[in-house]
């Protein structure tokens, strides 16, 4: 019997020093804090605690999805990286080629090419980062062209408003830069003695 006493007696023990210790407590997961008030909500169905809870259980489940869109993006940033790194070096030397043969002579044809090969890049760039990779020039059946002419649709535009989003941030900046201007003017700082 006092044996069994004195276990009980050690583990009251060794359970305050781990209080005591204070060991910090692991951060709950997303999941776990939306199940956790979805239990609460079904134990105190109140009307305005329900509101509450639910309101908060969106938020959690919109950063859990947003949470997983990011891992998505990461495994296949990761999984893709050497793929379009050489299709990108491959681009980049064709468009080389292409701009020394424009500067002998400038033809409509060398025109058309660069404009291809640019297109191509911004593909590679501006592809969704969501999406399974599918490389240009990898010949395939017909599914897999029609999927790399959808990609090549959505990249293009990606890469239409991301350039129409820097000009309006130049165009800012630059009207930014008018109105500073405008005050050193009234500035007696750089007056002469």
């Amino acid at each position: 019997m006092k044996k069994k006493n004195w276990k009980k007696k050690n583990n009251k023990a060794l359970k305050e020093r781990r209080t005591e210790r204070s060991l910090p407590r692991t951060k709950k997961t997303l999941k776990n804090r939306i199940r956790d008030l979805r239990r609460l909500a079904d134990r105190r169905p109140a009307e305005n605690l329900e509101k509450e809870i639910e309101a908060l259980s969106e938020s959690l489940e919109g950063a859990s999805a947003n949470r997983r869109r990011v891992e998505v993006e990461r495994k296949n940033a990761k999984r893709y990286h050497k793929i379009k790194f050489f299709e990108r070096q491959k681009l980049h030397r064709k468009l080389r080629q292409v701009r020394r043969n424009l500067a002998e002579a400038a033809t409509p044809e060398l025109r058309g090419i660069e404009a291809k090969i640019l297109e191509d890049l911004a593909y590679v760039e501006y592809y969704p980062k969501t999406k399974k990779y599918i490389s240009l020039f990898v010949e395939g059946d017909d599914k897999t062209r029609r999927r790399r002419a959808k990609m090549r649709e959505m990249a293009l535009a990606a890469a239409a408003a991301a350039a129409a989003a820097s000009s309006e941030k130049e165009k800012k900046e630059l009207d930014d830069d008018d109105d500073d201007d405008d005050d050193d003017d009234d500035d007696d700082f750089f007056v002469a003695c």
